[in-house]
C-alpha cells in the first residue's frame, strides 16, 4: 500500500481516538463521557456517518443536522478542501447511502473476517486501499475544522476497521479498549433480535460461539497496536469512579483534566456533543442528560444458556479482564 504511506506522511489527519469493544460493552456511553473535554470531540461510530447522515436528522445537541452548528461548520470545511469535497457528495443522498463493504454486517465474509484471515484477501486490496483514503480525507477534514492539536473521537468499535486505521494512520491513533464482564455482553446479546444470524441454528449456541470468535478477533487487533498508543478501561471500573478513570486517560494522552471541571462527573451532557450515529438512546433523552451508572437491565441466563456460556466461553471469560 505505497500510496497509502505516502498520504499517511503527508496528511494533515490530526488526533484520532478509536475506541474499540464487543457490542453491548458500554462504550457508547464510555465514548460520550470521554467526549466531555474540550479538546475531545466525539463524532460516533463513523463507519455510519454516510449511511445514516440525513439533514432532518436530529443532533443530539437537539438540533437537526441542517440546522446544527457544529455539522455545517463540518460540511463547510470539507467543502473547502478538493480531496475532501467528494465525499459529500455521499452524505448528500440524504440516508440512502450504502455502508462501505468493510462495514457491512454479517455475512461470509464476517465470519472469515474474524477466523483473522487477511483484509486483502476477503476484500480485496483494492477495496482496502479506498477505504483507507476515504477515512484519511475525513480525518483531514475534520482536523481543518477542530481546533489545532484536538482529538477526534471515533466509536465504531469494529476491529477490522481499527487494523485498517491503524495501518492508515499509525501513530496518530490512540486505542482505548472498552470491556465488559462477557457474561453480561452475552446476556445482553441475547435479549434482543438478531436479524443477521437469525438461520444459523439456537441461538443460545450461536450467538456463543460468535462472541467467542469476535472477542478473540479483538484482543487479535489490539494486540497489534503500539503499547504506548493503546490503553484498556473496565466497565465497571469506570461506573464505580468515572472521575478517576478519565483523569488517569486525559493524563495519558497529555490533556488537562481541569477542562472537565464544568461537568458532573456522574452524568454525561448529550446536548453538549454533537453525535447522531450509533446508539439511538443518545437521541431520545428527554433530559439531554444521562447518567453513568450500572445497567438496570437483568442479565441472568437460563440453566442451558449458562451452561453453553460456560463450554464456550468461560475459559476466555476467566482472562478477559486480566490483558
Amino acid at each position: 500500500m505505497t500510496d497509502i504511506m505516502d498520504a499517511k506522511e503527508e496528511s494533515s489527519a490530526g488526533n484520532v481516538i478509536y475506541v474499540l469493544g464487543l457490542p453491548y460493552s458500554g462504550s457508547t456511553l464510555f465514548g460520550l463521557a470521554l467526549g466531555q473535554h474540550s479538546a475531545i470531540h466525539t463524532i460516533g461510530e463513523m463507519n455510519n456517518i454516510e449511511s445514516d447522515y440525513n439533514p432532518k436528522t436530529q443532533c443530539s445537541c437537539g438540533e437537526k443536522l441542517q440546522d446544527c452548528t457544529f455539522w455545517n461548520g463540518m460540511r463547510s470545511s470539507l467543502q473547502k478542501d478538493s480531496e475532501t469535497k467528494d465525499i459529500l457528495n455521499r452524505w448528500d443522498s440524504s440516508g440512502n447511502a450504502a455502508r462501505h463493504i468493510i462495514d457491512r454486517r454479517g455475512g461470509l465474509r464476517k465470519i472469515l473476517v474474524v477466523l483473522g484471515i487477511p483484509l486483502q484477501w476477503i476484500y480485496g486490496r483494492q477495496n482496502c486501499e479506498e477505504y483507507e483514503r476515504t477515512n484519511l480525507k475525513y480525518f483531514r477534514g475534520f482536523q481543518s475544522y477542530l481546533p489545532s492539536g484536538d482529538y477526534c473521537l471515533d466509536l465504531s468499535k469494529s476491529p477490522e476497521r481499527l487494523e485498517l486505521l491503524d495501518e492508515s494512520l499509525g501513530a496518530k491513533v490512540k486505542v482505548i479498549y472498552v470491556k465488559r464482564r462477557l457474561r453480561d455482553v452475552y446476556a445482553s446479546i441475547l435479549k434482543r433480535p438478531k436479524r443477521t444470524r437469525k438461520y444459523y441454528g439456537p441461538k443460545a449456541l450461536r450467538e456463543a460461539l460468535w462472541l467467542f470468535l469476535r472477542a478473540r478477533h479483538c484482543d487479535r487487533v489490539f494486540a497489534r497496536i503500539s503499547d504506548s498508543n493503546k490503553a484498556v478501561v473496565n466497565l465497571s471500573e469506570f461506573i464505580d469512579d468515572p472521575k478517576k478513570v478519565l483523569s488517569n486517560l486525559d493524563q495519558w494522552m497529555g490533556l488537562d483534566p481541569v477542562s472537565r471541571d464544568g461537568f458532573s462527573p456522574r452524568h454525561v451532557e448529550l446536548r453538549s456533543q454533537h453525535v447522531f450515529v450509533g446508539n439511538t438512546w443518545v437521541k431520545r433523552s428527554q433530559t439531554g442528560s444521562v447518567e453513568i451508572r450500572e445497567s438496570k437491565a437483568r442479565t441472568e441466563l437460563t440453566r442451558f444458556q449458562a451452561t453453553v456460556f460456560r463450554l464456550v466461553l468461560g475459559a476466555r471469560a476467566e482472562q478477559w479482564h486480566k490483558r
